[in-house]
Formats: structure tokens, C-alpha cells, sequence
């Protein structure tokens, strides 16, 4: 059995009592999203982990909520996106129609508003370091370079600015987000819903600036039976363990694997977990700083911070 199949090897019996259980809650409750099954679902997911992973060393420690459900009130648009400034002690977030940039704390307020003059629908960003964004366009496929913006109401304008378009299979499919890996000049793109697409593109470096065409991997077998969670709307890599951390937010939780593809663990985003109060609605972006703490944005422009416990 290859590593990338592992996770494909059934739970032993008397685990199916409580899978079948989730299914079972699912099915006669349509519309109906409780704690009964965000735990089903969650302690199905963690049946299924082969002890091999287990003894992995994880990205994701266990969490407890700091900021719950803060509104970032005076947003037109949606969030859409988040990325960690390590060296600036804050967050990029983008916000899509209209397509803005925003400048948060680690506590989720507003710093800095910047309009994105001239973008087609953005659903992602990542940090490339030295002040520099990569901004995704979700329609187009298209990455975006863009310099951190210096004065508070400085206006970010695409003309004239760095890009590459992805030559993505599925090109009817939005990019719903991206997670850059700067030692390995790697990113993955997550695309698509019910069920989503993951990409690892390489040499990205050298495709923005024109030097060399960029490497496209299709990652299906890392994500294609993970059957718990197939709808992703974020993905981040974590330089720490080299491993990819995907966002579902219809199975509310974030799941990690390693560098093969192999499930690792996973963190709810329900009640009860991590002393949430309420289940997070419906998650719409992420990002981990270096300090491991976790950021969620959420539907109706929420905003979540959890450290570890």
C-alpha cells in the first residue's frame, strides 16, 4: 500500500457505529447543522488517522479562542482572504465587490483600508515577504504582485503590475484561495467547490518575472478521499512542518497534511471546540502567524483569533 493511500484503509468495526451515526444525523436533518454533527463528523474524520500520522509532528496544536465572532463593521465587500506580515506583527485580508485591501490586527480591527483599483473578483492572498503581496483573481486565474501599501489611505492600482495567469483544467472553476511557500518558491491553489481542486504550482518565482514557465501539479490524490471534508475554501503552508492546512467550511473544521498528502490532524471550527460559544458560520479564510496562532474570517465579515492552549 503506497503513503498516499493510507488514509483510504477502513476504521476498525467499532468505529462505524459513530460514522454511520454522523450520515444518519445528516440525512434527517437536512438544513440542520448542529453540535451532534460538527463532533460526528470531526471524530469520524480522527477514526481514520493511521498511527503512522499520529506520531507525526502536527502544524495544528490544540486551540483555544481569543476573539469570537468580532464584526468588521463599514465593509461593503466580503472577505475573502487573509495572510500573516510576521515582521509587521499584523494581517493583509482582501475583500471582494469591491475589491479592497485591508490592514488588520492580530485582535481583528480595522488598521488601514485600500481600495484595489482596476481587480476582477479577488479571493485570495499570500505574503512573498520583503512587503510584497501576491493577490489572486478569482475569475481570471490570475496572480497578482503588489507592494504592501506605505500610506494609510494609499490606493493599490493593477495597471502596470507583475502577473501571471494560472492555466488551471478546470477553467470554469473560481480560485477560492492560496497559500505560498517562500523557501521552496511553491503555491497552492485550492479552486473550485463540491468537491475542490488542489494545485501545487512550482518555480513561481520565475514565471511572474518571465524567466521560466511554472510547474503545475495536480494534488486530486491528496484531497480525493478525504470524504469528510471536500469543499475547501482556504490553504496555507506551514514553513515549521512543511505541511498544507486546508479550510472546509462545509465540514467546519481545518485539516493537515503532510508533505505526501497524509491526513495528520484536523481542528473544528464548532461549538464546544476550542471554547467556541457558536459554530463559525460558514469559514471563508485563513491564516497561521509564526507564533502558531490561527485567524479565521468568516460570512457577514467575522473574525476569529485562536492561540494555542
Amino acid at each position: 500500500m503506497t503513503p498516499a493511500s493510507r488514509i483510504l484503509s477502513f476504521p476498525r468495526p467499532g468505529w462505524w457505529a459513530g460514522i454511520l451515526l454522523a450520515v444518519a444525523l445528516v440525512l434527517a436533518a437536512p438544513g440542520y447543522v448542529g453540535r451532534m454533527v460538527d463532533r460526528a463528523f470531526a471524530y469520524a474524520i480522527s477514526a481514520m488517522q493511521p498511527k503512522s500520522a499520529q506520531r507525526a509532528q502536527p502544524s495544528l496544536p490544540d486551540y483555544r479562542v481569543r476573539v469570537e465572532a468580532r464584526s468588521l463593521d463599514g465593509l461593503a465587500g466580503q472577505l475573502s482572504g487573509l495572510a500573516s506580515d510576521a515582521g509587521h506583527g499584523r494581517l493583509w485580508a482582501v475583500a471582494d465587490a469591491p475589491a479592497e485591501l485591508l490592514a488588520l490586527n492580530t485582535d481583528g480591527q480595522v488598521l488601514s483600508r485600500h481600495p484595489l483599483d482596476g481587480f476582477d473578483g479577488v479571493s485570495g492572498i499570500a505574503s512573498l515577504g520583503d512587503d510584497r503581496l501576491l493577490l489572486v483573481e478569482k475569475g481570471r486565474h490570475t496572480l497578482v504582485v503588489m507592494p504592501a501599501p506605505q500610506a494609510p489611505d494609499e490606493i493599490l492600482r493593477r495597471h502596470g503590475r507583475q502577473a501571471l495567469r494560472l492555466e488551471l483544467p478546470n477553467s470554469d472553476q473560481a480560485v477560492e484561495g492560496i497559500g505560498y511557500d517562500r523557501a521552496g518558491d511553491r503555491l497552492f491553489v485550492v479552486q473550485g467547490h463540491a468537491p475542490s481542486h488542489l494545485y501545487e504550482v512550482r518555480g513561481l518565482r520565475a514565471g511572474l518575472e518571465g524567466r521560466a514557465e511554472v510547474q503545475l501539479i495536480d494534488r486530486a490524490a491528496w484531497i480525493g478521499d478525504k470524504f469528510v471534508a471536500r469543499d475547501f475554501a482556504a490553504v496555507k503552508y506551514d514553513a515549521r512542518t512543511g505541511h498544507v492546512l486546508l479550510l472546509s467550511n462545509a465540514s467546519r473544521l481545518i485539516l493537515e497534511l503532510d508533505d505526501q498528502g497524509r491526513f495528520v490532524a484536523y481542528q473544528p471550527l464548532a461549538a464546544g471546540f476550542a471554547g467556541l460559544h457558536e459554530t463559525i458560520p460558514q469559514a471563508v479564510a485563513m491564516s497561521m502567524d509564526d507564533e502558531r496562532n490561527l485567524y479565521v474570517a468568516s460570512t457577514a465579515n467575522r473574525f476569529y483569533a485562536f492561540e494555542p492552549d
